[in-house]
Parts: structure tokens; C-alpha cells; sequence
């Protein structure tokens, strides 16, 4: 598989993602907003909508933009091959298609996925020597985040966005230790970077019964602390792997 199919697939998914999140620093916020990012045509017909704030997943700046079409996803594949220059890529990724083209810096990504009679589209677009700038960045966040959990733990993925005075940050971890010491280790962590445990909650036998077989929720944890807070939850899958999914939101406006 080349560079340039690898990274189709991992922006299709980012843009998947990116979806149920919020946002990062407003600082950032600013300095990209002077940045002047392309963007891929529509078709006269398409409505187009924003999907959340610019956001950077896995290090990689990126902006999302959403539109509906009343063209069933073929016919707009035949309309973007006449409007965008080559090279233009093209794959199919978990039954959506997925049309991929360069420009300059940037990496535009376009899904198009049937819905009714038309077709629901996703444009995300990734600023490619931004990612190269943030992953030293990146990298040292990680380290420390590691640094903090048992050995052979992995950072699985990584998201950050900011909206206004709100930023947020999202982490996926695993590994093969018990959700105690997991929890044990996190709350150390969060408490050092002073976010303290509110409170601890276990999922419900009605949702612990909606979750895929060999799946348990060890719990969910909550964190507060002056201008931030956090939402943690701890489970183990069927490999017997622990995730640690953490969510962080820290509020800008008293640094502003």
C-alpha cells in the first residue's frame, strides 16, 4: 500500500472521528485562522455545513466541512474527476468512497456516502506541513502522558481542537494491565496536572448490555480542577486489552 493510500485511510477515519468532538487553544485558534486553506468545489445543488471547530487529530491540522446532495454518490465521483485537477485518488473505505487529491501543502479528502436518494459528503481538509511542524510537539506530549501509565502502554490515538474559549483534548490508550492499576495511575497523573477525582460511576446493566460481546466498562471518572475539567472511562475489550479513553477541556478565558 503507498503513502498516499495509507494516508487516505487514515483521514477518512480521522474524519469520521472528528465528529463528537470540541476544541483546543484559542491561541492556536487565531494563528491558523490567518492561514489561507483551500477548500474543494461543490456542486450548485450540494448544501453545505460545518462540522465543528479546525482541529488537529493524530497531528495533523485539519478542518471538516459537511454537505448534503440530491446526486447519488456516482454521479458526484464523474462531477469531482471533471472539477479537481490530477492526480485525484480514489478507494473505497468501509463501503464509502473516498476521493483524494494534494494541493500544495494541503491534503483535501472527500467522502461520499449514499443516504436516501442522495448523497451525505464529508470534505477534510489536512495541513500537511503543519503536521510536520506539531509532531515534535505531539511526540513530547505523548512521552509525558506515557510516562505516567505502566510500561508497554501505547498512545492508540490522539485529537485536539479549539472552538472559541474552549479547548479539548483527546487521548486513547491501551494495554494488558488491570483497569485498578490503570485507574490508579491516571488519577495520580490528572491530580499532578491539578485535576482532582470528583467522582466515579459504573455503567448500568441496560448499557453494559448494548456494549459488543467481551466488553466490560470498568468505570467512568471525573475530574475538575480551576478552569478545566476531565471525563476518563476505563475498559476492558474482548483481547483482553484496557483502553483508557481520556477527555480533557480546558476553559480559555482566564489566560484571555
Amino acid at each position: 500500500m503507498t503513502w498516499s493510500r495509507r494516508l487516505l485511510g487514515l483521514l477518512t477515519l480521522a474524519a469520521g472521528a472528528a465528529v463528537c468532538l470540541l476544541a483546543l487553544v484559542a491561541g492556536l485558534a487565531r494563528a491558523s485562522a490567518a492561514a489561507d486553506w483551500p477548500g474543494a468545489p461543490l456542486p450548485d445543488d450540494a448544501e453545505s455545513f460545518r462540522i465543528g471547530p479546525r482541529m488537529t487529530v493524530d497531528g495533523t491540522p485539519m478542518q471538516l466541512q459537511g454537505f448534503q446532495s440530491p446526486q447519488r454518490p456516482e454521479a458526484l465521483v464523474s462531477w469531482f474527476r471533471a472539477q479537481l485537477p490530477p492526480p485525484l485518488l480514489e478507494n473505497t473505505v468501509n463501503g464509502k468512497l473516498v476521493l483524494g487529491h494534494p494541493q500544495g501543502n494541503y491534503f483535501i479528502t472527500i467522502q461520499l456516502a449514499a443516504s436516501g436518494q442522495g448523497t451525505r459528503g464529508v470534505v477534510a481538509v489536512s495541513d500537511l506541513r503543519g503536521a510536520m511542524i506539531q509532531r515534535a510537539a505531539g511526540d513530547a506530549a505523548a512521552d509525558k502522558l506515557l510516562a505516567g501509565f505502566p510500561a508497554g502502554t501505547q498512545v492508540v490515538g490522539a485529537m485536539n481542537a479549539t472552538e472559541q474559549a474552549r479547548s479539548a483534548t483527546f487521548v486513547a490508550l491501551v494495554n494488558r494491565y488491570s483497569e485498578e492499576v490503570n485507574r490508579e495511575r491516571l488519577v495520580e497523573l490528572l491530580q499532578a496536572d491539578g485535576l482532582r477525582l470528583e467522582r466515579a460511576a459504573q455503567a448500568d446493566p441496560a448499557s453494559e448490555a448494548q456494549l459488543p460481546s467481551g466488553v466490560t466498562v470498568g468505570s467512568t471518572l471525573f475530574f475538575r480542577g480551576d478552569g478545566k475539567e476531565a471525563t476518563a472511562v476505563i475498559t476492558r475489550g474482548a483481547d483482553n486489552q484496557v483502553t483508557v479513553v481520556l477527555n480533557t477541556v480546558t476553559h480559555m478565558e482566564q489566560f484571555q
